[in-house]
């Protein structure tokens, strides 16, 4: 029965590429929160202590 076979690879490899695609989506969707999470208001990267900087800054300047 080479076509049972043949099947069989047919459905193994559209499963395999389908989780592959898949997982290599969700990765990207991972890496795009990091940056955005990362990245303050104009996009520019920085740290957790620049990001701490700029809060207390923007809080003292806006008590007026």
């Amino acid at each position: 029965m080479p076509g049972g076979i043949s099947y069989f690879v047919k459905v193994r490899m559209i499963t395999y590429l389908l989780l592959n695609g898949t997982l290599n989506f969700l990765k990207l969707c991972l890496i795009g929160q990091y940056v955005l999470l990362n990245s303050d208001v104009d996009g520019n990267n920085m740290n957790k202590s620049d990001a701490i900087d700029k809060e207390k800054n923007f809080k003292y300047t806006n008590d007026k």
